[in-house]
């Protein structure tokens, strides 16, 4: 079986990677090009979570749903009670492309930390035919390191596995026939995160994504690699700020901020600020008995138009004492 044969990232990589993909390839390449604002395309960074996206993806040591494996594996030790949820998004409200994801959280028994399950889909669509579709399951766990009156440690890993599809070019005779197959690829990635919470109050993430650095397809592109390092400060229960920074591999350096108020028990608020490119962010969180909705947005950056994002989560019980920072 042939694999996804792409030219590495670069405008000088450009029109050969067009001939190389044909008709449809082009048409993946620039709808993609046009989401993600890069030549490197498969599995980008785009915001996973409305929550995450209404506050500025400020992640790396505030998120405590099951979405923590993605920001952060380690977050996952603040996962108190078993939680399923959904997400879905057009980045940039264009209906060509779609983000998809569903992720489970289970609180294992005793000291032996949470394990979460994960799958994450963005598909580039065209008449009715994903011309590109990133697939990704994850299995994630977080679990203490030590814990005492005044402080907690914790460490989390996530292994992705990733299959990237493209669909043929038309071909010829414009029917599907005789066009040129770019095929499938897979890869393992390995994502590491620290988190440290001091007198319940402030934690301190560390997150690293692709550590192992994978390559994919038959030029073996490598997958995006990134570091971050954030820090969320909760004066008393219910309101929450956070600070990221954060930054991959030949990208320039990421700063985000993020502000969550529970104005009733049953209401939170957000907003946020992202840059490079720069955006402002907000959002809301409805909990309800079991079940939680979340929505998102983020204006585009430049000429791209806003993101909206929406999600929904069950949770086992919601009466039951969330685990402490």
């Amino acid at each position: 079986m042939r694999t996804v044969n792409r030219a590495a990232s670069g405008a000088t990589e450009t029109p050969r990677l067009l001939i190389r993909l044909g008709a449809s390839g082009a048409v993946v390449f620039a709808l993609t090009f046009l989401v993600t604002g890069s030549a490197q395309a498969l599995f980008d960074d785009l915001a996973l979570s409305p929550r995450a996206r209404a506050m500025g993806e400020a992640t790396t040591a505030t998120m405590d749903d099951a979405w923590g494996y993605y920001y952060n594996p380690a977050l996952l030790t603040l996962v108190g009670i078993p939680q399923v949820g959904a997400t879905t998004a057009e980045p940039n409200g264009l209906d060509f492309n779609r983000l998809t994801s569903v992720a489970a959280a289970i609180p294992l028994q005793g000291k032996r930390g949470t394990l979460a399950v994960a799958w994450r889909r963005y598909a580039v669509e065209f008449r009715d035919v994903d011309l590109l579709a990133e697939n990704t399951i994850s299995v994630s766990h977080g679990f203490r390191l030590l814990e005492d009156v005044s402080t907690t440690a914790s460490l989390g890993w996530t292994l992705n596995v990733y299959h990237a599809d493209m669909a043929s070019t038309v071909g010829p005779a414009g029917d599907g026939t005789g066009g040129y197959d770019p095929g499938n690829a897979w890869a393992v990635g390995l994502d590491l995160g620290v988190l440290v919470g001091v007198y319940q109050r402030t934690r301190v993430g560390l997150f690293t994504h692709n550590l192992n650095n994978p390559e994919i397809g038959d030029d073996g592109e490598e997958l995006r690699r990134a570091f971050g390092v954030g820090i969320a400060y909760e004066p008393y229960p219910g309101v929450v700020s956070a600070f990221d920074i954060r930054t991959g591999l030949d990208e320039e350096i990421r700063y985000m901020g993020g502000l969550e108020f529970e104005i009733v028990p049953q209401l939170d608020l957000r907003a946020g600020v992202e840059s490079d490119p720069n955006k402002v962010t907000g959002g809301f969180g409805v909990h309800l008995p079991f079940l939680t909705l979340d929505y998102g947005f983020s204006t585009g950056g430049g000429v791209l138009d806003a993101s909206h994002h929406f999600g929904v989560a069950l949770r086992w019980d919601r009466t039951q004492p969330e685990a402490a920072p």
